[in-house]
């Protein structure tokens, strides 16, 4: 067998093998996504409006190591002065996340329309909120496309809810 046609007879086989592979992952694939679409969203690892932040988040990390260069460069690459009205100060250029106590949020989230509007109707999530679709707080007007999923995960969650009562 000449080297050519030796590294074709290779070739092929990496890729019958791949697709072989491909071919018995989607079942696998597929079983698992529908695992996920069963489970009721756990609305705790939620904010309060329905996004889910990320430990990478660059405020967060910035906070949680109270690095004050970190929070500037933060402060200026999302346009707080210009968006929020506010001078930059360490101490307020904070990020612990939604759910926690009011003595530690930061100015933009002293903002926020929907935290006390959610924990006024003691909810985890606006994803729970039946005014959801007619709620026009400035976070949706400023963010639809948001809004859109948010309302797409309160379907699934209320579709789950409606199958874990009827399991029981």
């Amino acid at each position: 067998m000449d080297h050519t046609n030796r590294r074709e007879f290779l070739k092929q086989c990496a890729q019958l093998t791949s697709a072989g592979c491909v071919l018995c992952a989607l079942p696998l694939l597929a079983e698992e996504e529908k695992k996920k679409e069963d489970t009721l969203l756990d609305l705790s690892q939620y904010t309060y409006c329905g996004y889910q932040c990320s430990p990478e988040c660059p405020l967060f990390k910035a906070t949680k190591e109270n690095d004050t260069e970190a929070k500037k460069k933060v402060y200026e690459e999302w346009k707080m002065k210009e968006r929020h009205g506010f001078d930059f100060d360490p101490e307020k250029v904070v990020c612990w996340g939604c759910k926690v106590e009011d003595d530690k949020i930061g100015l933009i989230l002293k903002k926020c329309t929907v935290r006390p509007c959610a924990i006024e109707k003691k909810m985890e999530s606006c994803i729970q909120c039946p005014d959801l679709k007619a709620c026009d707080k400035e976070l949706w007007k400023n963010f639809p496309d948001f809004k859109k999923n948010v309302e797409k995960m309160q379907e699934q969650y209320l579709s789950m809810q409606a199958g874990e009562k009827g399991k029981k």
